[in-house]
């Protein structure tokens, strides 16, 4: 039987899926390595441990609502972490900027050590840190475009709802702490 993803691993209990088409755009990209360099293979990596890292940030917070995890799917770009459907958008829209929470953990790093280091003298480490600060602020900031079927579009719900629930708590501390 024909199958368009293969499982290469389960961790924290969640099996993580590439589409073919991701496994033979990294091969065919590593194989370019003979003329750009080794540090293409260590690029290619990069960018396919900066999309699983986004789709476990998901996970992870949708663990922390009680949701089930079903598996994640890693496509050339982009990921799909498959999750229980959240009870609200207020949590919904936590679990979305779960992704992005994630890949601002090991942005923050990385812009560190180019900002106070600079390039090393080393190609396979600047191209991990080209992808772990340059090119992952790009991919934070376009999957926050609120434009389906990026994460944009259900991520922005946490401001307006983040707003009503403070505006409810006041009018509750009003209701019981009269002045």
């Amino acid at each position: 039987m024909y199958s368009e993803f293969y499982k290469i691993w389960s961790f924290w209990g969640i099996p993580v899926y590439i589409h073919w088409s991701t496994a033979l755009f990294s091969i065919l990209l590593a194989l370019s390595s003979v003329l750009l360099g080794i540090q293409m293979i260590f690029f290619v990596l990069g960018v396919l441990f900066l999309l699983l890292l986004h789709e476990y940030g998901h996970a992870f917070f949708a663990r922390r609502f009680g949701y089930d995890v079903e598996q994640i799917e890693l496509f050339p770009m982009f990921g799909v972490c498959s999750y229980e459907t959240p009870n609200d958008e207020y949590e919904e829209a936590i679990v979305v900027w779960g992704g992005v929470v994630a890949q601002f953990s090991l942005f923050l790093p990385a812009m560190l050590l180019l900002v106070v280091l600079g390039m090393s003298p080393f190609p396979v480490l600047n191209a991990l840190l080209f992808v772990f600060a340059y090119f992952n602020v790009i991919l934070m900031g376009f999957n926050l475009i609120p434009f389906p079927p990026l994460d944009g579009t259900r991520a922005w719900a946490l401001l307006p709802v983040y707003v009503q629930k403070r505006v409810e708590m006041r009018e509750e501390k009003k209701g019981r702490f009269p002045k």
